[in-house]
């Protein structure tokens, strides 16, 4: 499912009038390549400030908090900023939820070191969680893979989550969202 949601027009300074968007997807998740297992849902929302000849965007992608800023009195959108700080891409996540709470409180969403994943990586090393053992009813949206070719060795990465242990990165993995937040966030298509 997809929706584009036009927030309205304003003036904005440093870009005088623009007009909002903000497109919603959420789409189903498989743990298989046949589609035939269904793991959940993905959520996903970006926007765009259009110039006011709407020719070009004078700022677009990731900027919900932009956009909250900027259209302060669109209830709705505080209610999609909130879902978007919880479930953005919520198929795509690097680490298992002990890992993406160490890097969460490592680089905190507005603090002054941004995100680095080389970074990390070395702060997971110190902490002992880099690798991890991977709990019971883990969904991953792709795993890590095996040799690709016959003859070819298999990477250290596929060894080790052969033993049940993931490492940070080598896959996708999979945060389902809460069925009391699916229904409103199913609510706004």
């Amino acid at each position: 499912m997809k929706k584009t949601i036009v927030l309205g027009t304003k003036y904005v300074h440093g870009y005088g009038s623009v007009r909002g968007d903000l497109d919603l997807e959420l789409k189903e998740v498989y743990t298989d390549n046949d589609k035939t297992k269904l793991a959940g849902w993905e959520f996903a929302a970006s926007g765009g400030l259009y110039d006011s000849r709407q020719r070009d965007y004078v700022s677009c992608g990731q900027i919900i908090e932009e956009l909250v800023e900027t259209f302060p009195e669109h209830i709705q959108l505080a209610a999609i900023a909130i879902a978007w700080r919880k479930y953005h891409l919520n198929a795509l996540n690097a680490g298992l939820p002990i890992q993406t709470l160490a890097v969460n409180n490592r680089f905190p969403a507005r603090g002054s070191q941004r995100y680095d994943y080389d970074t990390a990586c070395a702060y997971l090393k110190d902490q002992n969680l880099y690798e991890v053992a991977i709990p019971d009813g883990t969904i991953f949206t792709t795993t890590v893979r095996g040799p690709y070719r016959e003859g070819q060795k298999p990477s250290e990465d596929f060894l080790l989550f052969q033993k049940g242990i993931y490492r940070y990165g080598c896959g996708w993995v999979f945060y389902p969202i809460p069925e009391e937040d699916l229904v409103l966030i199913r609510s706004w298509f």
